[in-house]
């Protein structure tokens, strides 16, 4: 069968399509016949060792074409989505607690945008107190895949969203999907106008997606009770210094959103929750994932060469 490696060196990604045998699966895992797989910063992020090579692709969605004598849930032939290892290849071995059924609606390209960016914002929008309707969310980056994730799962639970970016094209294509306030911010010093825009009460949630260099902006920037999302780094600045006397006076949150430490677990448990909690707004038809381009398998090294030169807003998906 067809599968992708990818391969780091000097900064850059080369993609290298290789023919393998089918991946055999344990009792509690489905065997995939792929559709479709999304592109994910975060697997160029420091995930490929320089020099070192490794299967290519997050997530995946697609027909389900064999089961482990210990899955439950899932049947040969079901429509699945989810995480898992070298998701561009033809088949891939996926764990049951990382599947999800894909909602009918949604063609292979749309449930492949799904698995691993609304599993986090699900974490922070969700499971770290729950967003309410008429409370506003402020996510920096906002035109990045985690931050349209959130966006639009934010906009389906009642909230008002404001959003920062360096490119005000990308705002602006963000207001008919759901961005409420758009805020052109190359760097820090936005706070005054989030205080702005919510007259001078500040947001519930502020969700960091940039990194260290927007972490004071974005604390100032919380109501009181506020909480702030820690969950990348994407600027390389990995410190920041803390307004003590806000935190405390305010009686602010500050957590992280990681899988790196999760056990089996409570990853089975986010995405159980997730599942019951998040996808009925996709089978109600509240959110449909934003796609910027969808790319053949065999073209992905165009499609990595689109991500690295971040001109898309949306999805970047590789067809199988």
């Amino acid at each position: 069968m067809r599968a992708s490696t990818i391969h780091s060196e000097q900064g850059r990604f080369r993609i290298t399509e290789l023919d393998v045998s089918p991946p055999e699966i344990s009792d509690t895992q489905l065997l995939v016949r792929v559709r479709a797989t999304s592109l994910n910063r975060g697997e160029l992020a420091g995930k490929v060792p320089e020099g070192q090579s490794k299967r290519f692709g997050n997530e995946a969605a697609g027909e389900v074409i064999a089961v482990g004598k210990n899955v439950r849930e899932f049947q040969v032939g079901d429509r699945v989505m989810g995480r898992c290892e070298g998701g561009c290849a033809e088949q891939v071995a996926m764990d049951e607690h990382e599947a999800m059924h894909a909602p009918a609606h949604l063609d292979w390209t749309q449930a492949a945008a799904i698995p691993l960016v609304f599993t986090v914002a699900y974490d922070m929008l969700f499971w770290h107190r729950s967003v309410g309707s008429g409370d506003t969310v402020l996510i920096t980056g906002v035109p990045s895949g985690v931050g349209i994730a959130s966006m639009q799962l934010a906009k389906a639970m009642g909230a008002r969203v404001i959003g920062t970016s360096t490119r005000q094209e990308k705002l602006d294509a963000l207001l008919s999907h759901g961005l409420d306030v758009p805020l052109l911010a190359a760097g820090p010093g936005f706070a005054q106008k989030v205080q702005e825009s919510t007259g001078g009460k500040g947001v519930q949630l502020a969700i960091n997606i940039v990194g260290g260099s927007l972490f004071e902006d974005c604390l100032a920037s919380l109501a009181i009770g506020g909480r702030l999302a820690i969950v990348g780094h994407v600027d390389g600045t990995k410190s920041s210094q803390i307004d003590l006397a806000s935190l405390h006076a305010k009686r602010l949150s500050v957590f992280g959103v990681s899988n790196k430490y999760r056990t089996p677990a409570e990853r089975a448990e986010l995405v159980r929750d997730m599942k019951k909690d998040a996808l009925p707004f996709f089978r109600e038809g509240g959110i449909v994932p934003l796609i910027h381009r969808v790319f053949n398998a065999s073209d992905a090294q165009a499609a990595i060469e689109l991500m690295q030169s971040n001109a898309h807003t949306g999805k970047i998906i590789l067809t199988l």
